[in-house]
């Protein structure tokens, strides 16, 4: 069960669930170093209709975001498909999210994680400073 929507964690394989429960102890990195261990996949089947719910209420345009947002992307991710950002980008900034893009070229999914590293702990600390946050109105790739 996932704890933040009380959603059935129905789908994920015992590796999914795995990183699913690490991702509750640790940062992105962690997860990430955790998932280099499984040779996945890490999701078979459907969604539950609960968890389905959670992903609208997390879709942009949605819901104004109460913190400003960074989103690390790579051109060349497999996951996330960079379309879908460019897409999303738009209407999440048409509703007022402070959002702020950096496009990591020929980066996939796991390797913008790495390359991005010292650019998301600078745009932490300078929240924690109290530096404005940056806004991104930029979609190119």
């Amino acid at each position: 069960m996932n704890s933040a929507y009380n959603a059935p964690l129905t789908g994920f394989t015992e590796e999914g669930l795995a990183l699913i429960n690490e991702a509750g102890k640790v940062s992105i990195t962690g997860v990430f170093k955790e998932s280099l261990k499984y040779k996945g996949p890490f999701f078979t089947g459907d969604f539950d209709p609960a968890m389905r719910m959670a992903f609208e209420m997390n879709e942009p345009g949605k819901r104004i975001s109460v913190a400003p947002i960074l989103l690390v992307h790579g051109t060349s991710d497999n996951v996330v498909d960079p379309e879908l950002t460019k897409t999303f980008l738009p209407i999440a900034l048409e509703i007022g999210d402070t959002i702020k893009v950096s496009w990591y070229q020929d980066h996939d999914h796991r390797s913008t994680i790495a390359e991005g590293k010292s650019e998301v702990l600078k745009w932490f600390d300078d929240r924690l400073d109290g530096k404005p946050a940056p806004n991104d109105s930029s979609v190119k790739k």
